[in-house]
């Protein structure tokens, strides 16, 4: 089940039923599987690591692989300098600039984050443990550097 709506997997494709059978449907993002169809290779993008089979994107998490919205169609990330305070009382850090990405971590109020790059609406970030993600900007406040002078 994903967004209360049924779906089978074999093979590398998805089905659903239909009054015929069943029809083969595009991949639904949040899908979760055990384990990758054969054939599938290992892309690194954005500092994440994805998996691609055909026109699918799987991220890893806990309990498999996830179908996940391609992360090539993103605005590649504007290089920004800076640093940012998390003002949300917690924040998740995403595997792209989407409420539907999955979560990879979470930070909380006054983390100070490293930008690395940004979308509308996101920054892109480094976490202190030295990997990657997207956080939604409007959680964040920006660090002002001390007055020289």
């Amino acid at each position: 089940m994903v967004a209360d709506s049924l779906f089978y997997y074999h093979g590398g494709s998805y089905y659903q039923p239909s009054p015929r059978g069943y029809v083969v449907v595009s991949s639904p993002p949040g899908a979760v599987i055990s384990a990758l169809p054969e054939g599938c290779n290992p892309v690194l993008i954005n500092g994440i690591t994805y998996f691609v089979y055909g026109n699918t994107y799987y991220h890893q998490v806990p309990n498999g692989f996830e179908v996940v919205v391609d992360p090539t169609q993103y605005q590649q990330p504007t290089v920004v300098a800076g640093r940012v305070v998390v003002t949300s009382q917690a924040l998740n850090v995403r595997t792209g600039p989407s409420p539907q990405n999955t979560i990879i971590n979470t930070v909380h109020s006054g983390d100070i984050l490293e930008i690395i790059g940004n979308s509308p609406g996101w920054y892109y970030i480094k976490l202190t443990n030295k990997t990657f993600g997207w956080i939604m900007a409007k959680y964040t406040t920006p660090l002002l550097q001390p007055a020289n002078g």
